[in-house]
């Protein structure tokens, strides 16, 4: 970046409900009956502009976001409790940020130089750098929605260098790109198994958006690519549980009215409503204990980054 950033303020007194601190749970059980009680959940960010993009921190203490508070989009980091957010970029068009397994380093697309691309930088906002630098070199490309495999060699991510909007993953020493889908359909925001061994996915291939599931080392794109959801509404934008054993998702069922979050098992199976209050609700991310999920929600008029407490029955 060139400059300093402050940095980011060790959290203190919560400044949310003491509910949205529960104690740790392995993502396993949790409330999914009926509008939650506001005791239960909290607008981190409260703003008059539009907050995005939510990605906990492996550790639990931070929140990096997306926000055009400041005129164009930047990304932000903040304390869980929505407390000292900090820019750590100048914008003007950076999205989905996502951390390193180790906490050290944010993932996120950022438009430069006439085309979106994936950037890496320190987490304190220095360091900037292409995780892919032939992207640079007559890349008339978009590359989108980074996510980090769990060991941190690898960032998977959507892009149209071939044509059609497929998954690749870039490993960050050899700079080797891989493909890993290959279809008509755009294939977008992949999120890594929290063992390694697979990706979850959207796209409309079978005519509406839908979760896919498709090894993270496929020999040819595509191979053991599996439907996770089968339903007419749109099913996009998922997330796994820490365990791995769940994911969470955004769907705009004709039950649920305007986009809510729905969980299932990594097998598509035992799909549960998880939200009902009035907002629309997107990009869901599941904290690294599993007791809490960040997600997006416009209830307010704006969106804004909330915080549900999983285990809350109040």
């Amino acid at each position: 970046m060139g400059h300093s950033r402050p940095a980011v303020a060790a959290i203190g007194p919560a400044l949310v409900v003491a509910a949205l601190h529960p104690a740790a749970s392995d993502g396993g059980s949790f409330s999914t009956g009926g509008a939650l009680p506001d005791s239960c959940q909290a607008n981190l960010t409260g703003h008059a502009a539009s907050d995005r993009d939510p990605a906990w921190s492996p550790d639990g203490s931070r929140i990096a976001f997306a926000s055009d508070r400041d005129g164009g989009w930047r990304i932000y980091v903040m304390g869980a409790d929505g407390s000292a957010p900090v820019p750590l970029t100048d914008g003007p068009d950076d999205r989905r940020p996502r951390w390193s397994p180790d906490g050290a380093r944010i993932a996120f697309d950022a438009e430069r130089e006439g085309h979106r691309h994936i950037f890496i930088m320190d987490a304190g906002g220095e360091g900037l750098a292409a995780a892919d630098p032939s992207a640079f070199a007559g890349g008339d490309w978009t590359d989108i929605a980074p996510s980090w495999s769990p060991d941190g060699r690898e960032i998977a991510f959507s892009s149209d260098r071939a044509g059609d909007m497929d998954l690749y993953a870039v490993e960050l020493v050899s700079r080797r790109v891989r493909r890993l889908t290959k279809h008509p359909a755009a294939d977008l925001f992949p999120v890594w198994s929290p063992n390694g061994g697979e990706l979850a996915f959207f796209s409309q291939r079978d005519g509406n958006d839908e979760i896919y599931l498709i090894r993270a080392r496929p020999r040819v794109p595509d191979e053991s690519l599996l439907r996770l959801t089968k339903h007419d509404a749109n099913e996009f934008m998922p997330s796994w549980a820490p365990d791995g054993a769940r994911l969470v998702f955004a769907s705009n069922r004709p039950e649920s009215g305007r986009a809510q979050l729905f969980v299932t098992d990594a097998g598509g199976f035992n799909t549960q409503q998880l939200t009902h209050d009035r907002g629309r609700k997107t990009e869901p991310h599941w904290s690294p204990d599993g007791s809490r999920m960040a997600f997006t929600n416009d209830r307010d008029g704006n969106n804004e980054i909330y915080v549900r407490n999983l285990n809350c029955r109040s």
